[in-house]
């Protein structure tokens, strides 16, 4: 258990021990494995914590690249609007702790991250969550608001009307 002074803190949450386990893997002082529970949330996108807007533009930018440094993803940012490189350290440690991403150390001392979780497989944990959350469960509800919003275009309509005959082809 991890020390500070002569107080033990103790992570009681499943980011908790997240954060502590990725903290001591960077520092290479992770001397037992990581528990069964924390291996479990790595290994399953859905049991990581939900990413906010800002994390999931720096997880965009990382997936595009595959792998960057936090000035690489800070240039990319600030083009879109006035954002510090402090800010965006901060954030992509953050998800770091989460689960999110990994790094690994250039022979330069930079540390270069990646994504530990495929873009397709947040993507479907957002869309799971925005069904469950907004739609109340309803997919319908969801593919409705599309339609009715005008954000598909007539080719979507016909790649999606594809999809659903090719799944219900599939399941027959």
């Amino acid at each position: 258990m991890p020390t500070l002074g002569s107080r033990w803190l103790t992570p009681t949450t499943v980011v908790g021990n997240i954060t502590y386990a990725c903290r001591q893997q960077s520092r290479g002082r992770l001397a037992a494995p990581v528990s069964r529970e924390v291996a479990s949330v790595l290994q399953n996108p859905s049991q990581l914590p939900a990413l906010s807007l800002t994390q999931l533009e720096i997880m965009n930018v990382i997936w595009e690249r595959t792998e960057c440094s936090v000035t690489d993803v800070w240039k990319v940012l600030r083009l879109r609007r006035d954002v510090s490189r402090n800010t965006i350290h901060t954030l992509i440690v953050r998800l770091e702790e989460k689960g999110w991403l990994e790094h690994q150390e250039a022979e330069n001392g930079t540390f270069l991250y990646r994504a530990s979780v495929s873009q397709l497989a947040a993507q479907r944990r957002s869309v799971q969550d925005l069904v469950k959350t907004v739609f109340n469960g309803s997919a319908e509800g969801l593919v409705l608001t599309l339609l009715d919003g005008g954000a598909i275009s007539p080719a979507e309509s016909e790649r999606i009307k594809k999809m659903i005959s090719a799944a219900k082809r599939k399941k027959s």
